[in-house]
């Protein structure tokens, strides 16, 4: 009951946070996965297959960031 995925339709008084580094970055999973990307680069010496997965994840972020919000601004939470 402590971790769920999604939010509670039935909890009226969620607000979702949008100032500190939430009004750069929604989530703190995409900061994770840069991290992990970065990581990644530093253990590979920067090689080639690194900027395929730094670059995708720059695209990836972004959509992914949009289409939660957009889905969260039609009231479709969860």
């Amino acid at each position: 009951p402590h971790w769920r995925i999604g939010q509670d339709e039935r909890d009226a008084g969620v607000a979702y946070v949008r100032r500190g580094p939430y009004a750069i970055v929604s989530h703190p999973i995409y900061v994770g996965l840069v991290l992990v990307v970065l990581c990644q680069g530093a253990l590979s010496g920067f090689a080639g297959a690194w900027w395929v997965l730094m670059g995708s994840t720059l695209v990836y972020i972004p959509v992914q960031s949009a289409a939660e919000s957009a889905r969260w601004s039609a009231g479709r939470i969860g």
